[in-house]
């Protein structure tokens, strides 16, 4: 992401204001008021987040359309570059927090990341929240992508390479464009994830793992249509094509305006056990209103179909949205489906108003939680970190346990099932 000078001074100074090291007014007096904005609406999208309960698809939704609306679309970038960093070294955190920074990321951050189209970025993000949700279903997915995909990259850049060769010296081609561009790019894990979901696929069964897209800008007065076409003929003399995996967007537009020409191939002998790749061919117009105009990926990543809210949304940038997939089983559900006021008096075994460390870990104990966790927890639950939980942090943090476990069991059941995870990772 290429931001300006007074961007980064925002990002730097981020932590430190969060923190309570440094003040806005500070900011303003030393480094000019166009940073303390960015800085005071950093702090007002955290407080957004926290204000707005996020227990179903519907809420969140809510949250990222009011990010969109009243937030500067700077703090969100910062906000989300923050979030990204968190899950990098997330690590080192407890797993439970691990866990709801994930869950928050991929309801809010994730979303928001695809509206200001840092496409690398959010993909990195979408990984790692899916490493830290279902590790075991992700370890399975990175093993079988190893094994499929000694060197994904290398692979790409040659099959890049071999195309743009016969491209370049194709005759036929020549007389109908001025040129053209190659792009590799290859499918995130999570994004293969959600594709096993939807189509209850095995992975071997997803062709556009890798993919290059086919850019060609026409002479004048040519037809692009016929370009396109003579790609694709290119294409089936170079490698051989996958059986019923041809999706001629040129003849018969998507709804929503969409035109490429989609073709899945073999990139060795279709007999043997083989990466295959999907290449999309398309002209420069139909490029530019595939990724900027109504016909964008990123709506059809939000599901996004009301052309007033479409409109709304692309002044800003772009729109996405994507569900959350996650299942958390800490505690007892007997315990969990108490009020939050019950549940705080379980644990506040004298009445005092405040559970102390040695009541939380005899409660926890109780449950089959060892002392360590129970500290982990405790460090998470105790938000201002003066050693003992009160009844407004016992009752956030229920909150957002209870989030993470009213998720769709059916979801995690299906996902353990389609690509190897084993259910027991959602409860550890």
């Amino acid at each position: 992401m290429q931001m300006d000078a007074k961007v980064m001074a925002a990002g730097l100074l981020h932590s430190a204001v969060e923190e309570g090291l440094l003040s806005i007014s500070v900011v303003n007096q030393q480094l000019g008021n166009d940073i303390g904005r960015i800085l005071h609406d950093c702090m007002r999208f955290k407080r957004t987040l926290k204000q707005m309960d996020l227990l179903d698809e519907d809420s969140a939704r809510a949250v990222r359309r009011f990010c969109l609306s009243y937030h500067d679309i700077l703090s969100i970038i910062i906000e989300f570059s923050s979030r990204l960093q968190q899950m990098r070294h997330a690590h080192d955190l407890p797993r439970y927090e691990q866990q709801i920074l994930a869950l928050e990321a991929l309801q809010i951050h994730v979303p928001l990341a695809h509206v200001i189209g840092t496409k690398e970025v959010s993909m990195e993000l979408e990984d790692l929240v899916f490493k830290v949700l279902l590790p075991h279903s992700y370890a399975f997915l990175s093993n079988w992508l190893s094994s499929s995909w000694a060197d994904e990259n290398s692979i790409l850049e040659e099959c890049k390479l071999r195309l743009s060769s016969v491209l370049e010296k194709d005759e036929e081609l020549n007389l109908l464009i001025e040129g053209f561009t190659i792009v590799g790019r290859l499918k995130s894990r999570f994004s293969i994830m959600k594709k096993l979901l939807k189509d209850g696929r095995k992975p071997e069964e997803v062709y556009d793992i890798a993919g290059l897209r086919v850019v060609l800008t026409p002479k004048a007065d040519t037809d692009g249509h016929i370009a396109c076409f003579r790609v694709l003929e290119i294409v089936r003399l170079l490698w051989s094509e996958v059986p019923g995996r041809l999706k001629d967007y040129l003849t018969n537009p998507k709804s929503n305006g969409y035109q490429s020409l989609h073709v899945a191939v073999y990139l060795l002998n279709p007999s043997l056990k083989q990466p295959t790749m999907e290449l999309q061919i398309r002209t420069s117009t139909m490029d530019l209103r595939a990724r900027d105009g109504d016909a964008s990926h990123s709506l059809y990543k939000g599901g996004l179909t009301d052309p007033e809210q479409v409109q709304q949304l692309k002044k800003l940038m772009m729109a996405a949205a994507d569900r959350a997939a996650l299942s958390l089983n800490e505690l007892d559900n007997d315990v969990m489906s108490t009020s939050a006021d019950q549940m705080f008096l379980l644990f506040d075994k004298n009445n005092d108003g405040e559970i102390s460390m040695s009541e939380f870990q005899q409660v926890m104990g109780d449950l089959g939680v060892d002392e360590k966790e129970a500290y982990e927890l405790l460090q998470l639950v105790d938000s201002n970190r003066d050693g003992s939980v009160n009844a407004n942090e016992f009752a956030e943090f229920r909150k957002k346990v209870t989030l993470l476990q009213g998720y769709d069991a059916r979801f995690i059941s299906r996902l353990g099932y389609m690509i190897g995870g084993s259910n027991s990772e959602f409860r550890k």
